[in-house]
Order: structure tokens, then sequence, then C-alpha cells
């Protein structure tokens, strides 16, 4: 499993798209804030309101007053859309979003830039809004979607010369590939950024650019070298008097010197970057560091001073509402605990974590809260509940992960789509030759026609050889049009070829994705309680029996899986032999002789021992696995299942009776219509909604036919009949099952 851990605070700094750098002391504005605000007066409705308003937004930006400025946002945009004040109105949008953001209600936040792209095109502002809706990305591990955006953005201000924007653009950039893992290009952007910034003299982006190429050697595990960078930026800052970069340098040198464990420097930086936030009445970044400081004192076994911390953010943090200080918080606390194998204690704090997570839909928080769950439960010796938070975060890590497969087929769509426009476009070039050459000739014979009218004595012979020119291009052009007839015919062709192993590779990538790491996932949380504790016999028994049950599975679904891909690909192939039909099914109701026991279920096969039939053993065998498989799924338990079969007049129907849940009318025009309509069993058994599809393929390629009879809470009956080709005694070669697993 892979392995999760809770990082401190991000004390990246993602750069703004306009860079401004205020070189007095936070506190001046909150005394400006305060001024700003006893100012405005809302019953004055006009243009300069709305700005004024504007700026008191952004001011509280820059304090990470985050809640009172999305509130005065508010005002601002309800104000800006009674006097009609569009530009107003989008510029507090964004506004608001950052503050969102900063907030971590990220989805919120990219609703409200959609709200702002809407109300048009502003030059001046569509730089702002692509790089706070890349910067949202990021803090929810969109790392992709950020990339593409600030693409987008290098060209913007590549083609526009900015290098200012284009250092913004790369250092961000960095922070995504960063994200991704792939340090060697976040150091390669980072390095360009600083080349940048270093050319155009702008000392606060070179500060700024060396604290996050530090923080890229802190996070990659070389504390030292990220010291050598930090302390330069530090210097920088404290020359600059740049508040807001010395703060991140803080707090970095603090993360550095932790991983060094040489944690009395790590205590002092974080309380420097502490006394930094009290002074700016900071109250989130007061809980941030708080954090940081009890997560050091945690690191270096002083539980008691972890606690004090934890619980002094905790406290701050529910005080204003603050999601993000009540997740890290909360989860440090349950780390405390859990170190201390106070662990129902433990497990409530995780609980709570879990809940915020679920709050701000972070599925990296909440894949981390699960780990910390999982991990708890097996060391308080919970065997049944580690294992249910250990497939809960299966579930949720392998959701995650067809996510992004469906990503990378939506990429792989796009470039067939480019594809398809190219051909289009090279079909509407001929049009075009096709055109032009129409044109030349129409001009020539106006030309000849002219000539001839002036010169008719002189030039007659030539007029009976340009007539016989334009045949000869009449004749070309016609030979053109059915070229470029048989080529468009071609093209068409081919789209629709690619778009049908389009469609089938999307749906085989689904199902394995989807249906059939579902049942491995679970075999191998088995598979690890069984190696990880010392178990009952009980509980042994019950864990082999869930395993039989899910090998059982796994080979139906593999049988199913691998006869539609072929049958999807290749077309199918019918190869027939005589057997006897009641030893094949008696070889299919052998593999699930555990399940039926379990429920309880009597099978009774009626069919005559002589009885043989000519057919493709290996589809027919697999037409009544899928039919019993279906009847032993939706049975109840102390009930019955009949397989029977008869011949007669050339003819074989075979059925598969059971005293089940019966099918209910809504979804009976479903059964054989659809690859996706699965429901679960009685006893929530799960299946890949193939099984039934394929049986109606398979039946209808032996020239039969297939159907159902069902009652609610009384039965359900499939039937199926195919011909039976009549053979001598003597010619008829019989296929026997020699072993089954």
């Amino acid at each position: 499993m892979k392995k999760v851990t809770v990082l401190p605070f991000l004390s990246l700094f993602i750069f703004t798209a306009s860079l401004t750098i205020d070189l007095s002391f936070a506190q001046s504005n909150q005394e400006r804030a305060d001024s700003l605000r006893n100012s405005i007066n809302l019953t004055q409705k006009d243009t300069s309101t709305v700005n004024a308003i504007n700026g008191l937004v952004t001011i509280f930006l820059d304090l990470n007053q985050n809640r009172e400025g999305a509130e005065w946002a508010d005002k601002g945009i309800a104000l800006a859309e009674e006097i009609k004040f569009i530009s107003g109105k989008q510029s507090l949008l964004i506004n608001k979003a950052d503050h969102l953001k900063n907030n971590g209600e990220y989805e919120k936040a990219l609703l409200t830039l959609d709200d702002a792209e809407k109300l048009g095109y502003n030059p001046d502002s569509h730089f702002n809004l692509l790089n706070l809706r890349a910067n949202t990305n990021i803090r929810m591990n969109n790392s992709f979607v950020a990339i593409e955006i600030f693409r987008e953005m290098e060209v913007l201000a590549d083609s526009a010369g900015n290098l200012d924007q284009l250092s913004t653009v790369k250092n961000n950039l960095a922070v995504s590939y960063s994200n991704l893992g792939e340090r060697d290009k976040a150091l390669q952007l980072y390095s360009e950024a600083l080349d940048i910034a270093e050319e155009l003299d702008n000392k606060p982006n070179v500060a700024i650019a060396l604290n996050n190429v530090g923080y890229q050697f802190q996070r990659g595990g070389n504390p030292e070298q990220a010291k050598n960078y930090l302390y330069r930026s530090k210097e920088l800052s404290e020359e600059l008097n740049l508040q807001s970069n010395l703060l991140r340098v803080y707090i970095n040198l603090g993360n550095a010197y932790k991983d060094k464990e040489e944690f009395e420097k790590a205590i002092e930086y974080h309380q420097l970057a502490l006394g930094m936030r009290e002074s700016q009445q900071n109250v989130p970044g007061i809980i941030q560091s708080k954090y940081n400081i009890g997560d050091v004192e945690f690191t270096r076994g002083k539980f008691g001073l972890a606690r004090q911390y934890f619980s002094a953010g905790l406290e701050l943090s529910e005080s204003i509402g603050f999601p993000l200080g009540i997740y890290y918080t909360t989860t440090g606390l349950g780390r405390l605990e859990s170190e201390q194998q106070n662990f129902d204690q433990s497990i409530e704090w995780f609980q709570k974590s879990l809940n915020v997570a679920e709050q701000l839909a972070n599925n990296q928080m909440i894949l981390t809260i699960q780990d910390h769950l999982y991990k708890t439960h097996k060391l308080a010796q919970q065997p049944t509940e580690a294992l249910q938070w250990l497939e809960t975060y299966n579930a949720l890590s392998e959701s995650l992960n067809l996510e992004e497969k469906e990503r990378i087929i939506a990429e792989y769509e796009t470039r067939f789509g480019m594809r398809e426009s190219r051909q289009q476009n090279e079909v509407l070039q001929a049009r075009q030759l096709q055109q032009e050459a129409q044109l030349n000739t129409q001009r020539w014979i106006i030309v000849s026609a002219i000539i001839g009218v002036l010169f008719l004595l002189v030039i007659g012979g030539f007029l009976m050889l340009n007539s016989k020119k334009s045949a000869r291009a009449n004749i070309l052009l016609k030979k053109k049009n059915i070229e470029l007839e048989s080529l468009n015919q071609t093209i068409n062709q081919q789209k629709k070829e690619l778009e049908n192993s389009n469609r089938v590779k999307t749906k085989l990538f689904g199902i394995i994705a989807h249906d059939l790491r579902g049942p491995v996932n679970s075999m191998q949380s088995l598979l690890y309680l069984l190696r990880e504790h010392d178990l009952s016999k009980k509980e042994l028994d019950e864990l082999t029996a869930d395993m039989e049950n899910s090998i059982t599975e796994n080979a139906t679904l593999m049988d199913n899986l691998l006869g539609w891909a072929k049958s999807q690909m290749d077309g199918l192939e019918v190869t027939k032999k005589t057997f006897h039909l009641k030893i094949c099914v008696r070889a299919v109701t052998e593999n699930f002789k555990s399940r039926f026991r379990e429920k309880n279920i009597q099978v009774i096969i009626e069919i005559p021992d002589d009885l043989t039939i000519h057919a493709d053993y290996d589809m027919i065998k697999l037409v009544i696995r899928n039919l019993f498989a279906n009847s032993l799924k939706f049975s109840k338990s102390n009930s019955t299942i009949t397989i029977a079969a008869k011949d007669q007049d050339g003819r074989v129907q075979i059925s598969v009776n059971d005293e089940g849940v019966g099918i209910p009318e809504v979804d009976k025009p479903k059964i054989f219509n659809s690859i996706h309509f699965t429901s679960n069993g009685t006893e929530d058994e799960q299946g890949s909604g193939l099984g039934l599809n394929l049986c109606r393929e398979f039946v209808e390629s032996h020239g039969g036919k297939i159907w159902f009879t069902s009652e609610v809470n009384q039965h359900t009956t499939f039937t199926f009949e195919i011909p039976n080709a009549c053979l001598n005694h003597s010619q008829m070669e019989l296929h026997h099952e020699n072993q089954e697993a």
C-alpha cells in the first residue's frame, strides 16, 4: 500500500500574476484596512464605492483575513451588479475566488472564477484569472490541469514579451512539476525563473525564487543544500524588508532544521514566523505556525508541548471557522494519541479530520486519514475494522487511478479528433484545388472567346485547339472528382473504424480498471490480514471462504471479459463438437459448490445422462455458467435452483430456474440490451454487467435464441434453445472435462 504522510502546512510561495511588493510592515496594512472599512459608505452607489471595496478586499488578501474579505467581496459584487459596473464586478469575483482558495474552499473558488469569465474577456484581468485558476488546481492536487493552464499563460506572456509574467509562469510550472515528483524538471524551471528575475534586476522576484529553490531541495530530502538557498533568500528579503517572503523563509528553515533533527533551531525559526503572524493579526497564519511547532515537538517526543500547540491551533481554527486548520490540528492530535497508544481517542480525532476532508472534497486528505484509521485499528488489534478501512482506502485510491486513466483516454480521443480534422482539411484543400482548376479553365474559355470574336478569321484554328484542351481539362476534372469522392469515402470509413476501435478500447479499459481490480484488491486485503495477524480458526474459516468466493468471481469475470473482448475485436468463431450436456453442467456447478452451500441452496440437475449436443463447448459452458451464477446471486437462502434440458425436433432447450427475488418490470427491458446494466445480489454480490449480453451473443451465434420469465419474489427462469445436429453414435466425438479448478 502506498505510504501517505501528513506534511507541514504549505510553505512554498506561489507567485501571483501581478507581483506587488509593499515595503512597509503588514501592521500598516491592518491600519489601512480599518481606515478604509470605516470610510466606505454603502448607500453611495457609484463606481468609486465599488473600487474602494475592491481595494479593501485586496488588503484582506495581504492580511490573510479570508472570511471577512469574501464577505466584503459579496457586498461589492452586489453593488457592481446593481449599477452595471461589469469590470468592477469581474475584479471582485477574482479577488473573492482568491479568498475562497486561501480558505480551502477550492470548488467554490473555481465556480466563482467561472462566473468572472462569463462576464467577457478583459485583457487586464485575463492573466490574473488564469493564474488563480491554475493555482487553485495546484492546491487540489490537479497538477496536470494546472500545467495545461500555465502552458497557455506561457504562450501569452512570451508573445507579449512580458518577462515578468514569463518568470511568474515558469515559477508556477515548477511548483506543478514538483507536486508530480518531477524534481529535475522543477529545478530547471526554477532556475529559468531565477535567471529572468536576475536579468530584470527584480530583487523581490529573485528573493522569492531563491526561497522556492530552497523549498524544493528541502522537500527532496537535501536540507543542507536547502539551507544555502534559504539563507540567501533570507538576507535579500531582510535587505528589501520583504516581509511576505521572509515569513516563508522562516517556515522553510524551520522545516529544514527539523529534517536534520536540529530541533532547537527548527523551533527558533517557527517561533520567528509565529511572532510575525501575531504582529500581523494573521489568525490562519498563527494556526499554521502553532501546528508546525507542535509537529516539531511531537517529532522529538515532547508530547505534552505538542498537545498544547495542537490544541491551541484547533481552538483558534474553530473560532474563525478555518477548515484547513481544523483538519491539520485534529490530525496532529490523532497521531499524538496513537503514538501514546490511546487508540479510542486517536480514532475520534481522525474521524473529525475525515469529516473536514470530506467537506473540503479533498481526496488526498481523505486518503491520508483513511490510512491513519487503518493503521490505528491495526495497532489496536482490531482486524475487522482495520480491513474495512484498508478496503475503503484501496477503493478510493483505485477510483483516483481510474480518473487518471480516463483523463489519458480523453487525451488520446482528442488526438484522434485532431487526426480526423487534419484529414478533413486535406479533403477541403483538394476541393479548393479543384475549384481553382475550374476557375482557370473558365478564364481560358473567356479569353479564347474574346480573341475569337476579334480575330475570328486569324485564329480559327487556335479555337479548335483550345476546345480540345478544354475537353481534356474536363476529363481530368472528372477524374479528380472521382478520386476525391473515393478519398472522402475512404476517410469516412477510417473514421468509423477508428471510432469503433476507440469505443471498444475505452470500454475494455473501464472494465479492467473498475470491475477486475475490485475483486483483486479484496483478495489482496484478505491475504494481508492472513499474513499480519494471528487469527482464530473461526476467523480463518470466514476469510478462507471469502477468498474462495472472490477467486470464483474473478474466474467468471475473466471468462466473460475475455469472451467479450474477443467477440468485439475479432468477431465470434464457433467451433462445434459433440459432448454430453450433463457433464458440462456438472463442471459448472462444481466451481460454485462452496457458494451455494454457504447460502444453503439445493441444486437439482434434470438432464438425461445420454443427452448430447453438437455445439461450441466453451461457449455453451460460459452461457450456462453465467445463467447459474446469476441464479445463485439472486437466490434466497434455503431455496432451490433447477437446471433442466430436453431435446425435441432437432433442437435442445436448456433452462435455469431459481426461487429468488425476481426481476422488476422496470428492469426487464434492460436485460440483454445493455452492457452496463447490473444490480447487487441478495447478499450484496456484485457483477460486471457483461454476462447476459455475452450469453445472447453466444446463443445467437449458434442460430438459437434466449429468453426469460420472472415474477418478483417468486421465481426467475432463463431459457435458451439451439439447433442440435443429428449424428450417428460412431461419428460422435465426445468432449470430456479433464479437470476443473
